[in-house]
């Protein structure tokens, strides 16, 4: 969760439809113990996906070359601009800012 430097707590019952590697949004919050929790899981996608979101990373991207951002999986990065769909050479890519 922003803000936090630990993992949301989220119950078995509310991860039982989705599969390992799922990409979900949640909201975060602190319980009566301080303790950071996730409710609200939504299965999210690219599509879902917009600038100034913060994100974290479902695989190992390489970097292409020069000026490519190299990211492992499980990094947290932000979005800083979507690809235009109807830009051949834009869609589909992220650019994004690794949050080291």
């Amino acid at each position: 969760a922003t803000g936090y430097d630990v993992d949301a707590f989220v119950h078995r019952s509310q991860v039982l439809d989705f599969s390992h590697g799922s990409a979900v949004r949640f909201q975060a919050y602190l319980d009566c113990n301080q303790k950071v929790k996730a409710r609200n899981l939504q299965s999210t996608g690219l599509d879902d996906v917009v600038g100034g979101a913060i994100t974290v990373t479902r695989k190992a991207v390489e970097s292409l070359g020069e000026g490519y951002l190299a990211v492992g999986m499980g990094a947290e990065v932000q979005v800083l601009y979507v690809g235009d769909e109807g830009d051949g050479e834009e869609h589909g890519w992220l650019y994004v800012l690794d949050c080291l």
